[in-house]
């Protein structure tokens, strides 16, 4: 992998550790300073978004990721301009639409004497918060497409300044708009944090080109089918329980399911953040037909994401116990079930992470399409039948069964059709020092209370982990090399006992 990979992918994990943070001591927020019932109604909220997003962007990000990279590559400025103005017509057009429809909707309830009340009740009575959702959605979707524009253009840098600043100014948001005006209130934070990329838009459409009906036709195809594929996983993967818990069980089961969605995020982002440049690379090689350096890629990165995710996630489902109420406080003790399951789970489905990337990048995007189909299907029976029935546990467990499916499905694919192995070895042997870490992690909150316990399970989990993988060479030291590369830019504090890690894990 080239330097410049590695610099594109440490600014892309700068700017989504930045969304990530931001989100999460939002999220905790809100629950200290409102209870349970109010981090429902503001969770309900960002599902909302987030569902209406997935609807309103039709995928054009992902496009904009895949296709920029291969035109300024060939250095067709002109093209890779029409593109992105090509593309961003049907994103504002249904952006608007959704912003006009939640506003009648508010007029509706607004007409019908409807006045702001607790629980789902707010959520169905006032009309204040479908026109906060309702701003959220356009600010969002603008930010999303300007990120990825700059994913495509290779403008990591900027695009993770702007995630930094719009991290400190969402969390800002969140806490003076609850402390003044409760769970509405804290809804600024998610429109504020959409707020600086998209001051960016309008310089960004100003720029003319030109696109030829040949690129119309793949562009147009490739955004179609990815989209729909993202519509079919976003009920997968994108909370879609929390409506049928909302439904049925109200919106303090949807906080305690948002909780443990949080956590099982926090887990897992952190290693994922290093894929946010693989799109860009492997669209660029594929431009130029290298083919074998992109299935190296794809072997490469699926061990090292594994490396840290499943580590990560399996250590936080041991101490999920000690560590959920220590975040949110004891009202969410409930939660803990549910994050267990949904975080040792998450591992499996973000460790094949860069099996999607590697999908987008060969454009093989009927697939991506019929097992996001196939998912939302299944969610939506899971959703009439077991979450009525079952509640909380019921949606966990359905969850992590389907994502896993998807998996396992994403791999044969990927083997068969595309005649690119999985490192199945090494996947095995990290699975194997990462259920060593876990159970050491486990073992002290059963011999320790409280936040002792997770001053202690969390170094040991990491030094049994370290010397499991040693033990059983999970990685080849090629593996270590790369890492040892990639080091190189972060800063010396960092970087030094970084270095000394990987000698020590390297056998």
């Amino acid at each position: 992998m080239t330097g410049r990979l590695v610099r594109n992918t440490m600014a892309s994990a700068t700017a989504g550790l930045s969304v990530m943070l931001g989100g999460f001591l939002s999220t905790v927020l809100v629950a200290r300073m409102l209870g349970v019932e109010a981090a429902g109604i503001v969770a309900f909220a960002t599902w909302v978004v987030t569902v209406s997003i997935v609807v309103a962007d039709l995928g054009t990000p992902g496009t904009l990721s895949r296709y920029l990279p291969e035109l300024l590559a060939r250095g067709d400025q002109a093209e890779a301009a029409g593109v992105t103005r090509h593309l961003f017509r049907w994103p504002g057009i249904i952006v608007s639409l959704l912003f006009l429809g939640f506003g009648a909707y508010a007029i509706v309830i607004a007409a019908s004497g409807g006045t702001a009340e607790s629980g789902s009740s707010h959520i169905r009575t006032d009309s204040l918060f479908w026109i906060l959702v309702g701003l959220a959605c356009v600010f969002q979707t603008a930010a999303n497409y300007v990120n990825g524009y700059l994913r495509g253009s290779q403008g990591f840098g900027r695009m993770a300044r702007l995630a930094v600043l719009s991290a400190v100014l969402q969390v800002v948001a969140t806490a003076l708009g609850g402390w003044l005006f409760g769970a509405n209130g804290a809804l600024a934070g998610a429109i504020a944090v959409g707020f600086l990329p998209s001051l960016l838009l309008p310089g960004i459409l100003s720029r003319r080109g030109s696109l030829s009906p040949e690129l119309r036709r793949r562009v147009d195809r490739f955004t179609f089918e990815t989209w729909l594929g993202y519509v079919g996983t976003a009920f997968a993967w994108s909370r879609m329980e929390i409506f049928f818990l909302e439904r049925s069980w109200g919106t303090e089961s949807v906080a305690l399911f948002s909780v443990s969605l949080t956590l099982a995020n926090l887990a897992t982002q952190g290693p994922l953040l290093l894929t946010g440049g693989l799109l860009p690379y492997l669209s660029e090689q594929s431009g130029v037909n290298a083919g074998e350096k992109i299935r190296d890629a794809y072997a490469i990165g699926t061990r090292l994401i594994a490396f840290l995710v499943l580590p990560a996630c399996f250590g936080a489902a041991a101490i999920a116990p000690v560590l959920v109420p220590a975040i949110y406080g004891g009202a969410f003790a409930g939660a803990v079930p549910s994050a267990v399951l949904l975080v040792a789970g998450a591992g499996f489905s973000a460790a094949s992470s860069v099996g999607v990337t590697y999908l987008l990048a060969m454009e093989r995007t009927r697939f991506v399409f019929l097992t996001g189909g196939v998912s939302a299907i299944l969610v939506l029976l899971v959703g009439f039948t077991v979450v009525p029935t079952f509640g909380l546990l019921g949606a966990a467990v359905a969850r992590v069964s389907i994502q896993t499916a998807v998996v396992l499905a994403r791999v044969w694919y990927i083997h068969r059709s595309l005649k690119t192995p999985t490192p199945y070895s090494s996947l095995a042997r990290i699975l194997l020092a990462a259920t060593a870490c876990a159970l050491a992690a486990w073992s002290c909150t059963r011999l320790l209370d409280g936040v002792a316990a997770l001053a202690v399970a969390i170094p040991v989990g990491a030094l049994v982990y370290g010397v499991a993988v040693r033990i059983v060479h999970a990685l080849p030291r090629s593996d270590y090399e790369r890492l040892n590369k990639a080091l190189v830019v972060l800063p010396s504090a960092i970087r030094v006992p970084a270095v000394t890690i990987l000698r020590l894990l390297c056998p």
